[in-house]
């Protein structure tokens, strides 16, 4: 489900900066309606990409309505600049919300893509999320610029050891 296409995150050769910005954003009741509809037809697997959902401004309610279908299980995409404590206790106490953080480099890579300051606040997610022993995952964007790192032992060493589930590599898109 891409939920919105709007994001206040401005990363460098984000593929949804290419839509036309228009108001996108499902409510709670029109999302709750294509859960149940999707749990309807046996879908238990939902992805939730697009823009940011950390950017909702009713992230809490947003949460608590995933936690509340039980019987689907949620991958959440986020850059994570914007994932606080409060939210972090809502996943680990849902069980079926794993999160998973756009990572496209390490600490240079993912500055100059993402803005300066965003390796330090994701890995300190990162480490939060593994020493409270919540599931995530990392997504990385493919592309030529970054390519060797995102493939590289160490990219992959550190991901193992704060904890990550699994990276899953999604080619660039022009």
């Amino acid at each position: 489900i891409v939920d919105d296409i709007r994001c206040k995150a401005a990363c460098a050769n984000c593929v949804f900066t290419s839509y036309a910005v228009r108001d996108t954003r499902l409510s709670l009741d029109e999302l709750g309606k294509v859960l149940d509809d999707a749990l309807e037809m046996d879908i238990t697997n939902v992805y939730l990409a697009g823009a940011d959902p950390f950017y909702r401004d009713d992230t809490e309610a947003f949460l608590d309505l995933l936690a509340a279908h039980r019987h689907q299980f949620f991958l959440l995409f986020t850059e994570g600049k914007r994932v606080d404590e409060a939210s972090l206790e809502r996943i680990r106490a849902a069980g079926n919300i794993i999160p998973v953080l756009n990572i496209d480099g390490l600490a240079e890579a993912s500055d100059r893509r993402k803005g300066e300051g965003t390796w330090e606040v994701v890995d300190a997610l990162l480490t939060s999320m593994r020493d409270q022993r919540i599931v995530f995952g990392v997504s990385s964007m493919v592309s030529t610029a970054n390519v060797d790192e995102v493939s590289s032992e160490a990219f992959v060493r550190t991901l193992d050891e704060r904890g990550a589930a699994f990276v899953a590599y999604i080619p660039y898109t022009p």
